[in-house]
């Protein structure tokens, strides 16, 4: 048998940094890295095997550490957005405490209160009841404007 020539282990390097690069499920990759692997170093000397196996160990590493990093962007991806869903949640709460304080003339603090006790009473959560107060204050305002029209 005579020896691989470096040209088709080159080849086979090639297509497992390839496949490495596109990999979208880790454990997918290192299995098709190893069949590559496998099929690539059979006809190869031992000293080309040894090269080309130090490689092939390389590329997996690297196709774990892509998929640690992945895996790790989702997460911050997934916290990203409850944060902010949180912010505007916070928004609403504010600004709904704002137009019940104003509407009752009380503090923000009794506003915050109220809101909160109505929210256990109607079984709502605060989201949902401060929208309801925004959207009221809306359609409040919306009414003043046209009879505002109407008038002059």
């Amino acid at each position: 048998m005579s020896p691989m020539s470096f040209s088709a282990l080159d080849a086979a390097a090639y297509r497992i940094s390839g496949i490495a690069a596109r990999m979208t499920d880790a454990t997918t990759a290192v299995e098709e890295i190893a069949e590559v692997a496998a099929a690539a170093s059979a006809g190869a000397t031992p000293e080309q095997r040894d090269v080309f196996a130090q490689f092939v160990a390389a590329q997996m590493a690297l196709v774990n550490d892509l998929d640690d990093l992945r895996q790790r962007a989702c997460g911050l991806r997934c916290e990203l957005a409850g944060m902010a869903e949180e912010i505007v949640t916070r928004k609403r709460l504010d600004r709904a405490r704002g137009i019940i304080a104003t509407r009752h003339r009380i503090s923000t603090e009794a506003a915050d209160e109220f809101l909160r006790r109505q929210s256990v009473q109607s079984g709502r959560g605060l989201r949902d009841l401060a929208e309801s107060v925004i959207a009221s204050e809306t359609r409040l305002r919306a009414a003043c404007d046209e009879s505002e029209l109407g008038a002059a």
